[in-house]
């Protein structure tokens, strides 16, 4: 009796056992007819592929050495490179230095426009920095740091400051620990920006209308002297003995909006020009001169461009004219 229950135990699991290969047999060659349905598929891209661009029929070596036909599964793993990106950027990568030349010149070209908190982290960087010069020559002069450094006035020393003895590239350190901003600025930027907005002792008011008179004055003096273009930082100069003090800028955006017309050419206009470019070539400022009428050397330039092309459109033969000269 126990011989007979020992066997029907046996006969049960091998039947168990049995069904599960059943299952697993199933189960396999519904896999298969799913991988032949993707050959199949992919046969009929090739066909089509081949009969679109009219070429021959190519293995999977010449397929595969070619790498551009590429068929993506869906749930398959995408392949990668033999390098990660971010190796390739770093310090002992042979092209570190390419990134980085990359990196430099993508921060120098483009605009970053200066948000409030950047410019008051500039200012507490030039102040730091001012005090930090004070009290190395107050040392080496032999006195007290500590002295030094109860007296010194951040402010006047701002009012005061000398912009070419700045060390600009330690404001630039000084400001990114500072500043808030994702990419540093450089030396040469703050420089640039305390130059033209937060040295305090430009003078951001309107201008009144004596001071808009003695810059055209000046501008206008100059031009009659000068056979080339105007030393705009000269101008600046003599005007800042007089008013308080503007940047270049400043002086070039009002003597623009004062002097310089911005209305259409007239025919009188048109044949000044004709009539300079004839007599002074290409010399713009001689030929806006010589227009008058507020016209400066560029948009002198532009409008001569301007006819040239309607003339060409028009056909007009205009050999007769001058050229510019070949470089």
């Amino acid at each position: 009796m126990a011989t007979l229950g020992l066997t029907d135990i046996a006969l049960s699991a091998n039947k168990s056992y049995q069904q599960d290969i059943l299952d697993f047999a199933s189960e396999c060659q519904a896999k298969l007819k799913a991988v032949e349905s993707l050959l199949s598929d992919v046969e009929k891209l090739q066909a089509q592929r081949q009969n679109a661009e009219g070429i021959d029929d190519v293995s999977d070596e010449e397929l595969e050495e070619d790498g551009t036909d590429i068929i993506y599964a869906k749930g398959a793993i995408r392949a990668v490179g033999p390098c990660a990106w971010v190796n390739l950027k770093a310090e002992d990568s042979p092209f570190s230095s390419a990134f980085t030349l990359a990196d430099n010149y993508r921060v120098l070209t483009t605009p970053r426009p200066w948000m409030s908190r950047e410019r008051a982290a500039l200012r507490i960087s030039v102040q730091t920095e001012l005090r930090r010069a004070y009290l190395l020559d107050v040392q080496s002069q032999g006195g007290s740091a500590l002295r030094a450094l109860k007296t010194f006035d951040a402010e006047a020393a701002l009012q005061n400051v000398k912009c070419d003895e700045v060390q600009w590239d330690n404001v630039a350190k000084i400001l990114r620990n500072n500043s808030v901003a994702k990419s540093p600025r450089s030396g040469s930027m703050c420089r640039i920006q305390w130059l033209a907005m937060d040295n305090p002792s430009i003078n951001h008011a309107d201008w009144s209308a004596e001071e808009k008179q003695s810059l055209v004055a000046e501008v206008k003096r100059r031009l009659e002297d000068t056979q080339n273009g105007l030393d705009w930082d000269d101008i600046v100069r003599v005007h800042n003995e007089k008013f308080q003090a503007r940047t270049v800028i400043q002086c070039l955006r009002a003597y623009r909006a004062t002097v310089v017309s911005r209305e259409l050419w007239s025919e009188e206009e048109d044949e000044l020009l004709q009539e300079a470019v004839m007599r002074f070539g290409f010399n713009w400022v001689q030929v806006a001169k010589h227009i008058g009428h507020g016209r400066t050397s560029r948009g002198a330039r532009i409008r001569w461009q301007q006819r040239k092309k309607a003339r060409l459109s028009f056909g007009t033969d205009i050999s007769t004219e001058p050229q510019r000269p070949e470089r």
